[in-house]
């Protein structure tokens, strides 16, 4: 994973910018071009793949680099999670108390839920060639329940006040990120 997921970051750190009939941000990977969309000031990439697909028959097996696609991809919404439980035996929240701040948000995603889930979000202050330290957040969860796209991490204001880039992922989790076949079902399952 960390192969893909290293690749993904160097795609997404490609320094050739370039700025839509809209006016939204659209920056060149390895696999092609995204458009994403300005957000006070940062530039926000959502759902950018950085793995093929999972699914099918993808399931179990290492990841490999996203298919390039032809064309400018729009990555204005985040990619779905990938299939997890819900905690069931988590209590009621009590009331709200209107004196109080709001409630954490829950890490748990209610978004729909796939295995094509190999996606991760970018925020940059800007799209020139500037270097920036990068943040890579890895979602919270004991590798069983999150998703890079919880509002606990979006990174918009941490790049607009720190001139940082930062990510977020969505990885496989539980058994489909964790099971090794590669006893059983020989190279092709490394």
């Amino acid at each position: 994973m960390l192969t893909g997921l290293a690749g993904g970051l160097a795609a997404c750190a490609t320094p050739l910018a370039e700025t839509s009939a809209s006016g939204q941000p659209i920056v060149t990977t390895n696999a092609g071009k995204v458009q994403g969309l300005a957000e006070n000031g940062v530039k926000v990439f959502k759902g950018i793949p950085y793995g093929a697909s999972t699914a099918g028959q993808g399931r179990f097996r290492a990841p490999r680099p996203p298919a390039p696609w032809t064309g400018v991809k729009e990555t204005i919404a985040y990619g779905p999670p990938t299939p997890q439980g819900r905690p069931s035996t988590a209590p009621p929240l009590p009331p709200r108390n209107p004196n109080l701040p709001p409630p954490l948000i829950n890490n748990n995603p209610s978004d729909p839920q796939s295995e094509d889930c190999l996606v991760l979000n970018v925020w940059t202050p800007a799209t020139d060639n500037g270097k920036r330290p990068v943040l890579v957040w890895l979602h919270g969860g004991g590798f069983s329940t999150g998703s890079g796209s919880s509002a606990w991490y979006d990174g918009v204001r941490m790049a607009q006040k720190q001139d940082v880039v930062i990510v977020t992922i969505n990885h496989r989790l539980n058994a489909f990120g964790y099971l090794y076949l590669g006893d059983l079902g020989g190279g092709e399952w490394k």
